[in-house]
Order: structure tokens, then sequence, then C-alpha cells
């Protein structure tokens, strides 16, 4: 059955507390202590993913390069659900700063693989390529992440591979190959994804994974790229609006783009910030309330958005990104 708007929340929650753990500051990068608020919410972590973080290749610009080591380091954790034991997640983050650079960020398209006629985006699938499982100490128990879930879930077991932004990305790769190990059973729950592929590779994920739900708010600039190359979104996407969403949300590059907003957005009752707050409190300024709270800007914005698309992707990803300079 296809996930609803708020089944999809926790799924958002489990994501946030992925990036919340994260600092690339840390002592230890690759198993930061564990969030409490996983098993507030009924899950036990089984496993860590680690992976490259190679994002520097994306980046024109060298004062943003530098910010990128390419070591390895915690990109997400298996999860088991307390209640239902052959229920897992597979949480993927994003990255701090995505939306800094996001925008002026290099795309290539390579051949997939083991699918050659179709195309991916090259940065993201470098990234996706090194992952790893780990245990809870970061120690690697599989060299390839989605034979380690595979083998995690077993014969029964059902896995939602979770993820936002930069991980949305690296989860929709995921979730495909992962598909094509344990069927039916792997699904996606995707929030604030750049595009992945070309539509081979849209058509593709389609054949593979049969059950999936992709989160895109139309004003947020992350969404609109890459554009040419014959990048595509994947056809199951649920674009947000603000004339139909649950929550006002404060119009920014970062207020448009946070985990936590998508939340509100899809469910404003289940997601209430003094329950569920992220680390960068900045953020929990950016829900203005309900849909009383709806803004005119947010309103005119998405407007502006759908009319230039009709033309052309590019001019509306400019659009976003001019906007937000």
């Amino acid at each position: 059955m296809p996930i609803t708007n708020s089944q999809a929340v926790p799924y958002g929650l489990l994501v946030m507390y992925a990036e919340d753990m994260y600092s690339p500051h840390a002592a230890n990068t690759l198993a930061p202590p564990l969030d409490d608020r996983i098993d507030k919410a009924g899950w036990k972590v089984c496993a860590t993913i680690t992976a490259e973080d190679k994002i520097a290749p994306l980046i024109k610009d060298p004062k943003l390069q530098s910010a990128f080591s390419g070591k390895r380091v915690f990109f997400g954790f298996v999860v088991q659900n307390k209640a239902d034991k052959d229920s897992y997640a597979v949480v993927i983050r994003g990255t701090e700063g995505i939306t800094e650079w996001i925008i002026d960020a290099q795309f290539v398209a390579v051949a997939h693989p083991k699918h050659p006629h179709t195309h991916v985006e090259h940065g993201f699938w470098n990234i996706f390529d090194t992952m790893q499982l780990a245990d809870l100490n970061g120690q690697m128990t599989h060299a390839k992440a989605t034979d380690g879930v595979a083998a995690l879930v077993g014969q029964s077991g059902r896995a939602v591979v979770a993820g936002h932004s930069l991980g949305s990305a690296l989860a929709t790769y995921f979730v495909q190959e992962l598909a094509e190990k344990i069927g039916d059973r792997a699904s996606a729950c995707l929030f604030a994804s750049p595009r992945t592929g070309d539509q081979a590779w849209a058509t593709l994920f389609d054949a593979t994974v049969k059950d999936y739900r992709l989160f895109n708010y139309v004003i947020d600039a992350v969404t609109h790229v890459p554009t040419g190359l014959g990048y595509v979104t994947l056809s199951k996407v649920t674009r947000l609006e603000p004339a139909t969403v649950q929550a006002g949300i404060k119009v920014g590059l970062g207020c448009n783009h946070h985990v936590i907003c998508y939340c509100a957005m899809l469910d404003f009752a289940q997601t209430q910030p003094n329950t569920h707050e992220p680390k960068d409190q900045n953020c929990v300024q950016c829900i203005l309330g309900g849909k009383e709270a709806i803004t005119t800007e947010a309103e005119a914005l998405s407007t502006g958005v759908k009319m230039l698309q009709t033309v052309s992707d590019k001019a509306a990803e400019m659009l976003v990104a001019y906007f937000h300079r």
C-alpha cells in the first residue's frame, strides 16, 4: 500500500534525527551518538551506513570545495520497528549546507554501470557507490550497503528507504538496487530530491520500485536541479504547493528545504516543534503556523515557478535562485 502523507511524517523525522546526529566537526564522524528520539519513536537501530562524502567534484566554487574532504563519514542508519519485527527503515541523511551550493554545482551525467542505457548524476552516484553497512561503532560489516540491508531484512522483512535532499538522491539509487535484491518488499519515502537521472533511468526506476512517495515543494530550489542534459524528476512525484499544504512556511532558501518544514506541510498536527525540534533552532521559526499562516509571498512565488516551468525548467530554477539571493 502506498505511504500516505501522514504516514510519511515519521520517516521524515527519522531523516531529521540522522541529520541532527552528524557533524563534520565531531571527533567521531563514523559513529556519532544515537539520537534518543529514535528509540522513543518505536525504532531500534540495527546498523549504520557510511560513505565517502564526495561532494567537492560537483562544486565549481573553490571556496566551497574545501568544505568537503571526501573522507568516509556517517550517512545514516537502519532501524527495525519494535512493534513489527518485519518492518525496517533505511534512513539516509542530507548534507549540511547543500542549499548554499546546489544552484552553483556542476552536474555530469554518466551511464549507470549495471544499466548502461540509463544515465545517472555522476557526483551523487559516486557517493552512493561507496556506501557500506557498519555496526554501531562504525566498523564495516558489508562492503555494499544494499547487500547488508537485504541480509538484515531476510526472507520476510520489508524496508522503506527514506532520504532528504542529497540523501533523497542517494536513497533513490539505494532503493532501486535493493528492489533488485528483495523485490516489492523495498519501497521509498523521499523528501526534497534533486533530479537523479534521465528519462531512461526514471523509467527503469518505476519498473523496479513499484511503491514509493517523493515529496517536492514547488519553491524549494534543490528540487529544480540539475536542469538540462536530459535530467527528469521521477514520475510519481507529489508536488507540494502553498495552496494545498497544511502549514505556512516562511519563504527562504533554508526554510523551503528543511525536512521539518516538509513534515509540517504534510501533517501540521503531527509535527509540533515542541515535540520534534531540529538541532538547528532557526528552522523552528520557519513554521509559521497552520493553513491560516500560508503567505501571499509563497503563493505568488509558487505561481511564478509553475508558469515558468511550462516554458523551461531552467527558467523556473533561475527564478527560485534569484528570489533568494
